[in-house]
């Protein structure tokens, strides 16, 4: 048996695609909370609060999918983490830029999938950070017709910054 082929290697590269998936999940989560953010836009510009009401519903559950989903690609990556520093004959790339908690098996194509990933949710974010600023003004514009929604947005902060989200499981 090859050292590429040795148990803590294989299970090293398990943790690796399950944790690409859950990033794959999550990144898949925040375009549809990107979507939801301009079908909110969609309800404001028509003053249709039936709409607005069923979007606001839809994206709690998108937002518990998100935590869930994160919490499990948390879990994943402590797990690639642990399994990285204990084999010793691991090559480790570890991105300063993404922080502790991350690392990266120098095993090319999963690395650069990782980082592909890591910069589409860093651009969702920005994304989501100008449709959150565009849809609160338009709500102040259209006051009378969502009395409340002006409330949501005081409440509302801006997604955390793009590594804190792939990073960490602060909410």
């Amino acid at each position: 048996m090859s050292s590429d082929e040795s148990p803590n290697n294989q299970a090293i590269f398990e943790a690796q695609d399950h944790g690409i998936y859950f990033l794959d999940q999550e990144v898949k989560l925040m375009r549809e909370v990107l979507a939801n953010m301009h079908e909110e836009q969609q309800a404001i510009l028509n003053r249709d609060e039936k709409t607005m009401e069923d979007v606001m519903s839809r994206r709690t559950v998108l937002y518990k999918n998100i935590t869930s989903v994160r919490n499990e690609r948390m879990q994943a990556m402590e797990q690639l983490a642990i399994l990285l520093l204990s084999n010793k004959n691991a090559d480790l790339l570890f991105d300063e830029k993404l922080g502790l908690g991350v690392l990266l098996s120098a095993r090319g194509v999963d690395s650069c999938e990782i980082l592909n990933l890591r910069d589409q949710m860093v651009a969702i974010v920005e994304k989501m950070n100008q449709q959150i600023c565009r849809n609160h003004d338009l709500v102040k514009h259209h006051i009378s017709y969502f009395p409340d929604a002006l409330q949501y947005y005081t409440q509302v902060q801006a997604p955390k910054t793009p590594t804190k989200l792939l990073l960490t499981d602060e909410n």
